[in-house]
């Protein structure tokens, strides 16, 4: 039997403008969103290829050149240097380095959450440098699942309540979230736990909502952050965590890319990046048919 989480409604295209083209990306599943559905009228789309176009496969994400300075020139710190870095769909990335190496800034960049400043970034071909902080927002919103590096429940009363929390934009009706956390929360490992209190959650199970927050969208891309306080320290719930993420990638081909604390925990990824000074010191594929857990 299909997940609850499958069978959520197809969305309506969105369309992201950006200087003098428009490119169209359709997200995997969402509700229809009527105010975007009202600003689409002027917006011109390019024609979908055919299906049995032969063209190579486009990347999910593109970044050349990309570099990312906190602070100002004379006492700023160089986060990102000349990031060039290409992600196909499907795969599943580890980030890894010591404090500073710029892991974050990366993944944030990534993300939308943040712009870098110098170099170009595209997401299926859509180049993102002169996107509206609304087409942002809505890339995020559709396209991007985020895991958190720390659990903040805020006034949410029940797990339901968290992870649901993710769709209170989408005009979903309270029916169809309730719908959707619930397949969420069982593709986390977390079915039955949807009335527990958020802070009554075993660290490894606020890693797994969290998760489900993050998934109950059906983004193509997922980012992972690693908890602040424990970056490069690793814990017995970091490894089911990055079991679940492995899992994911599996079972349902989301592109996965997270900070994890040492190698062999990025051995469960399909591809290791170690970054050094805000550089891609080595970019290693991993042979997951050999790998020892």
């Amino acid at each position: 039997m299909r997940s609850a989480l499958s069978k959520q409604r197809q969305p309506t295209p969105l369309a992201m403008t950006q200087t003098a083209v428009s490119a169209l990306l359709v997200p995997p599943a969402a509700a229809h969103d009527v105010r975007l559905r009202e600003r689409r009228v002027a917006e011109p789309r390019v024609a979908r290829k055919d299906v049995h176009d032969t063209a190579p496969a486009r990347p999910l994400i593109e970044l050349s050149g990309i570099a990312k300075r906190h602070g100002d020139a004379q006492g700023g710190v160089a986060a990102l240097r000349g990031i060039d870095l290409r992600v196909e769909e499907g795969e599943f990335i580890a980030l890894t380095g010591g404090r500073g190496a710029g892991k974050s800034t990366l993944l944030n960049i990534i993300g939308a959450l943040d712009s870098p400043d110098a170099g170009t970034y595209a997401f299926r071909d859509v180049h993102l440098g002169q996107a509206s902080p609304t087409s942002l927002a809505l890339l995020r919103r559709f396209y991007i699942g985020w895991v958190p590096p720390d659990f903040h429940p805020r006034h949410c009363a029940t797990v339901q309540d968290y992870v649901e929390a993710s769709l209170l934009y989408r005009d979903e009706s309270a029916v169809a979230r309730r719908v959707a956390a619930t397949g969420a929360l069982e593709a986390a490992g977390l079915a039955g736990w949807e009335q527990c209190r958020p802070t009554d959650l075993s660290a490894a199970q606020q890693r797994r909502a969290a998760v489900a927050r993050a998934l109950i969208t059906r983004p193509p891309l997922l980012l992972a952050d690693a908890p602040g306080d424990r970056r490069g320290c690793r814990q017995p719930c970091d490894d089911e965590f990055v079991a679940l993420l492995d899992e994911l990638n599996r079972e349902r081909g989301i592109t996965i890319i997270a900070v994890l604390a040492d190698a062999e925990q990025a051995a469960w990824a399909k591809r290791v990046l170690h970054l050094a000074d805000g550089r891609i010191e080595s970019d290693t594929r991993v042979d997951r048919a050999a790998r020892v857990g």
